[in-house]
């Protein structure tokens, strides 16, 4: 009996990204594997030559999206792994309708999403983005350093908007800093699901009040645009820390712009709505902004984590087991 096919479609300059060679081999190991030779983004027809007769197919940034047209190419098609977050841009009807499995690798850049609001809420706590500027300057704790401003973690209450898998690590991650509550708002969340994460189920206002510093981690939906307005910014405290790793259109950035001119908060935003922004934009000038090009998850070597995700759920496939990372039509409209 032949090997199944396994049709890589992502670009080979992404193959080459998240995948090293041992990842490959064991990939071959498991089937006949096709890598997509080309450099730009796959057409439909280059899609469907490479597709053509597989078993399972890995997909990732810029591949196209699985209509009947591709589809009808690998009847037996079994598994869709997409070495990416969100599965939005590739499935359909079509996907869900075929009875084909597909996995996301959103928990996977979760890790290194996490890890940077973690790095973020030290950094702005202690005032190492502001610090700097004066030593360079030869000063060292005279009082415009502003030492007295500095803080650390203990004691103080972390909000967290979204409990998904970036909200869930960060969670995790700050536990282990001595904080003295950790607040969430996940209306599918409940208060008994929170509390195992180790977090209290709060309201987004009481949320926004009560936290020194609040971390977005919301999905990109209808319902969330603009969840943070004019009305509910204006309730966060003074010298509050703000961070957003999720979407730019989580946030008005309008109403964002009017409270930072006021000196009150501090923003560390790693999105923006347009993105990236405007060259004039008040984000890339106000000195308590610290601006970031969409770099939170998997950009450079956190992408081969990516590619031995894929692996696992290749493995698991032709064993007969369960994907670790399945995503199912149920649940489209509530992630990102």
């Amino acid at each position: 009996m032949s090997k199944p096919k396994i049709a890589l479609l992502q670009t080979r300059t992404l193959t080459e990204q998240l995948f090293t060679e041992e990842a490959l081999a064991r990939i071959g190991e498991l089937g006949r594997v096709t890598i997509n030779p080309g450099r730009e983004r796959p057409t439909v027809e280059e899609t469907i030559q490479l597709i053509e007769g597989a078993q399972a197919c890995v997909t990732s940034w810029g591949c196209q999206p699985m209509t009947d047209q591709i589809l009808d190419a690998a009847p037996d098609l079994g598994i869709i792994v997409y070495a990416a977050g969100s599965v939005k841009p590739i499935v359909t009807d079509a996907v869900w309708e075929r009875g084909i499995t597909v996995t996301s690798g959103a928990a996977v850049i979760a890790i290194d999403v996490a890890e940077t609001a973690l790095a973020w809420t030290i950094c702005s706590l202690k005032r190492f983005w502001q610090i700097p500027t004066y030593t360079r300057q030869g000063l060292w704790r005279e009082p415009e350093v502003g030492i007295d401003r500095v803080r650390e973690t203990y004691g103080l209450t972390i909000g967290v908007i979204g409990a998904g898998h970036v909200g869930r690590n960060y969670i995790r991650l700050v536990r282990n800093l001595g904080i003295e509550e950790v607040l969430l708002y996940d209306p599918y969340c409940t208060a008994e699901q929170a509390a195992e994460l180790g977090a209290t189920k709060v309201e987004l206002e009481e949320l926004l009040r009560r936290s020194d510093v609040v971390s977005v981690h919301a999905p990109a939906l209808p319902s969330t645009r603009h969840m943070l307005n004019a009305d509910n910014l204006a309730l966060m405290k003074d010298d509050a820390v703000l961070l957003n790793t999720s979407r730019g259109q989580n946030i008005d950035e309008e109403a964002l712009i009017a409270e930072l001119e006021k000196g009150r908060l501090f923003a560390c935003l790693d999105v923006t709505d347009p993105e990236p922004p405007a060259a004039d934009s008040r984000l890339r000038s106000l000195p308590n902004v610290v601006l970031t090009p969409h770099i939170a998850g998997s950009v450079n070597n956190g992408r081969k984590r990516l590619g031995d995700h894929a692996v696992e759920e290749l493995r698991r496939f032709f064993a007969g087991e369960p994907p670790l990372h399945q995503v199912t039509r149920e649940m489209l409209d509530r992630i990102a």
